[in-house]
């Protein structure tokens, strides 16, 4: 009872707020897979969208896209990409279908083959860079001619040459 001894009537409202532009997750929208800080995945890991590692993955990754290396982040495995962002650590060898960047916080220790490299100022790199030449088929994961020396005998040795 109210003060009065009468009974007071409750309302109750019912508000709805919509927002002039609602964004709506469509079907073919892609979500980013994300490995958290402090998380560690051990094994093969496929991803057809980007990546981002925050934590540790210990095996050898497959991403379609973009993989980013968090600076919290650590790969210990070969990687099979379009292209990686290292901020992070990664020991293992990279196999990027367009571009390997090392950021000014980035470190890895292993052979690259890829179309095109850039190591920024302070960014750490110990291995062998293998510059590709041509792109790999669309969903190949075989990697791209390098132009090494095994490449330069076949074609000498196609061509009648002996090596």
């Amino acid at each position: 009872m109210a003060w009065g001894g009468k009974k007071a009537k409750q309302k109750q409202h019912e508000t709805t707020i919509v927002p002039d532009s609602v964004p709506r997750a469509s079907s073919t929208a892609k979500t980013p897979t994300l490995i958290g800080d402090g998380a560690r995945v051990n094994g093969r890991l496929d991803c057809v969208d980007n990546l981002t590692i925050a934590g540790t993955v210990a095996g050898e990754i497959h991403c379609e896209q973009l993989i980013n290396v968090a600076e919290s982040g650590k790969v210990e495995g070969k990687v099979l990409c379009r292209e990686i962002v290292i901020t992070g650590i990664v020991e293992g060898d990279i196999d990027a279908e367009e571009q390997v960047t090392i950021t000014s916080t980035g470190r890895l220790i292993g052979d690259i083959t890829t179309r095109k490299f850039s190591n920024e100022p302070g960014g750490f790199f110990e291995g062998y860079s293998h510059m590709a030449q041509e792109k790999r088929p669309s969903g190949s994961r075989e990697p791209a001619s390098t132009g090494n020396k095994r490449n330069k005998q076949a074609k000498l040795e196609k061509e009648g040459n002996k090596v």
